[in-house]
């Protein structure tokens, strides 16, 4: 019999997490999925085209878009009591559909679907997508959503071993802790190469915001290629979340570096396959450490040479000198080198990108995948069941 499995998402814009859930989704057989949404928009269109159950209860956008250097002790009583609410009607909407299992998908899904949840006397699984640490959300609120994550879900997948340590800090957890990788679409080697051997085109793609580091990523195209006019730079994305300033200071940084007739700022593009074919290389420039990092098996099974940030996921998922080029984070000068050695040896590019292809390709594989994710859900809820354990 199929599994029932709700799950619960706080907003619906294409981003890496409202990617991945959709990927998965695609792949997963064996379950029968409804999701729930906080906010309508581009994610309940995707699913619906894919023939998802989904449903949007509105969690008021007050709380919904609170940055998160806004978590904490210290939340607004406002936003408490939205979350109170929502997590009541959240249980109630449980009860109705009766599910074998709940799966949260974000940071904030993760608390207040995980709490509906015990309150319908439903098991979860919680996706830790995030970093659990004070580089990435405010110091204060690190202790307490971790000792939550540690204690209160069934499960806990993580996407990368850096995600799964975040949240474990040194500390024994009550629930599984699997690390699954997220995965590609299904169709990730079904586009053919593009480029154009009189040009040399790099590229970052991803959420344009300060902390990914697309000014990192220009500064460096400008010192590598300052006397090479065949050299593009592509910025795919947009910002989110109020980060619209930082856009604005890119396109003038472009302009102060003299290179802004070589940089395409594409905003979000909805077939990246297509113009990921057409890149030499894809850096990813995060300055802090990434959770995971999906932009970069997206570039290598695109056969993208890659240059990421030597730090968090994305060593899990690029071999330094083997299947891409680490640099050091926010670092511009070693960036530039590694862009240099790409553009002046063909033959490097050729052997990581080649490399970078069949290890994503198997790696990220969505039927491996999702085998490992539905492994996860059966043994959580093969696990002894406690209510009286429950926490209210």
């Amino acid at each position: 019999m199929p599994l029932d499995v709700v799950y619960f998402n706080h907003v619906s814009v294409p981003s890496g997490a409202e990617t991945a859930l959709v990927r998965l989704l695609s792949a997963l057989d064996g379950v029968n999925p409804h999701v729930i949404l906080a906010e309508d928009g581009w994610l309940l269109d995707e699913l619906t085209r894919s023939g998802v159950r989904a449903e949007v209860i509105e969690f008021p956008a007050r709380t919904r878009s609170l940055p998160r250097d806004q978590l904490g002790p210290t939340l607004p009583a406002r936003a408490v009591v939205d979350t109170a609410r929502y997590t009541r009607t959240l249980a109630a909407r449980l009860r109705e559909l009766r599910p074998d299992l709940v799966h949260t998908n974000s940071l904030k899904a993760n608390v207040y679907g995980t709490l509906a949840a015990q309150l319908a006397g439903v098991p979860s699984v919680w996706h830790a997508r995030d970093r659990l640490a004070a580089d990435y959300l405010p110091a204060a609120a690190v202790p307490a959503i971790r000792r939550f994550a540690r204690t209160v879900p069934d499960a806990v997948i993580s996407v990368s071993e850096s995600a799964r340590q975040s949240v474990l800090d040194g500390r024994a957890a009550t629930a599984s802790f699997p690390v699954i990788h997220d995965a590609l679409p299904s169709d990730a080697e079904a586009h053919p190469r593009s480029t154009d051997p009189d040009r040399f085109v790099v590229a970052m793609t991803g959420r344009i915001s300060e902390w990914k580091g697309q000014d990192v990523f220009l500064r460096a195209f400008a010192q590598a290629f300052a006397d090479r006019p065949c050299a593009e730079a592509h910025l795919l994305g947009r910002p989110q979340f109020g980060e619209t300033a930082y856009e604005s200071e890119l396109h003038a940084l472009a302009r102060d570096l003299g290179i802004a007739d070589r940089v395409t700022f594409a905003g979000h593009v909805e077939d990246v396959w297509t113009s990921l074919s057409g890149f030499d290389v894809v850096v990813h420039a995060s300055r802090i450490p990434e959770p995971f990092g999906q932009v970069l098996p997206e570039a290598m099974a695109a056969g993208c040479a890659v240059i990421c940030a030597g730090a968090g996921g994305p060593l899990e998922i690029v071999e330094d000198g083997v299947t891409g080029l680490h640099a050091r984070p926010g670092d511009v000068d070693d960036y530039a080198r590694a862009l240099t050695a790409l553009y002046e040896d063909r033959a490097l590019l050729r052997r990581l990108a080649r490399a970078g292809q069949g290890a994503a390709l198997s790696d990220f594989a969505p039927a491996r995948v999702a085998r490992q994710v539905l492994d996860c859900y059966e043994a959580t809820l093969a696990a002894p069941q406690h209510p009286e354990d429950r926490w209210y």
